[in-house]
């Protein structure tokens, strides 16, 4: 009959039956561990821990889950520091979710997916070993004033995407007319007739004379955009979350691959952005 497995736990008893199993050789291991009931990689790790097993029979200890554990987190912790250090000296601005991340992956590939999930122990590592996520500045950091000076004169390749600047990375009534008028150019093009709804924002009282014979706007009433502003319903939210995945996902394969992770730029990041 099969063991029931109770978070990857195991007990002194039922990993001396499977070491049996094993010794007699009449079953391959992984009909071993559809026998007991556990994964590949957990009848792996019992046999290589077959000494401390022993060790724990002679003692008569019935504890050997402690005893097996310790070993094995203190290798994934250093592990876990060790990439931490690797990353800090190639001045990659770490978070919270990045660090989660790898503490997963090195758990899964040690053999200890049940503390991968485990928030409390990744903490507690972060508070041991110092490990802090704060974003990192500094002189090396900073931007040098002159660098606009400096890319005047190139040529400017077109974009996957529409693309203006603006000083407090926001829409003012100047981007918003070259929009409006884009949008006007686009639905004449399609024979259509748009009803174009908006709020009060100070970008969207100085349309002033233009022409929009296709684009009728309707303004809503004071004091209700949080109710009916697509924005304001989690868009953003989501958005925000998506980037920072891929931005993690990023810095993740330069790590493992061995190759320096250069931080994006903004052409870098939206077409990031635009990837499926």
């Amino acid at each position: 009959m099969s063991l029931k497995r109770k978070q990857m736990s195991i007990d002194l008893k039922p990993k001396q039956l499977i070491l049996v199993e094993v010794e007699i050789g009449t079953l391959p291991k992984t009909k071993i561990a559809e026998k007991f009931g556990i994964p590949k990689s957990t009848l792996s790790t019992i046999i290589k821990s077959k000494d401390k097993i022993d060790e724990a029979v002679a003692l008569g200890s019935t504890n050997i889950t402690k005893l097996l554990r310790k070993p094995m987190l203190q290798d994934v912790e250093k592990e876990l520091l060790k990439w931490f250090k690797k990353a800090r000296d190639s001045n990659i601005p770490l978070s919270d979710a990045l660090v989660r991340e790898k503490a997963k992956e090195i758990c899964i590939f040690n053999g200890v997916e049940h503390m991968a999930s485990s928030d409390g122990w990744l903490l507690r590592i972060q508070k041991r070993y110092n490990i802090s996520c704060h974003v990192l500045s500094g002189e090396a950091n900073k931007v040098a004033d002159d660098v606009n000076k400096w890319l005047q004169g190139f040529v400017k390749l077109s974009l996957p995407f529409e693309y203006t600047d603006q000083k407090n990375a926001w829409v003012d009534s100047t981007s918003f007319c070259l929009w409006l008028l884009k949008f006007q150019r686009k639905v004449a093009l399609q024979n259509r007739n748009v009803l174009l709804t908006m709020d009060n924002c100070s970008a969207h009282n100085h349309i002033g004379d233009l022409e929009l014979p296709n684009v009728k706007i309707v303004y809503f009433p004071p004091n209700c955009t949080s109710r009916l502003q697509p924005l304001d319903q989690g868009i953003i939210a989501a958005f925000k979350r998506y980037f920072k995945t891929r931005l993690v996902r990023h810095a993740l394969l330069c790590l493992d691959s061995d190759q320096p992770c250069v931080k994006w730029n903004i052409l870098q990041a939206m077409r990031a952005i635009i990837k499926k």
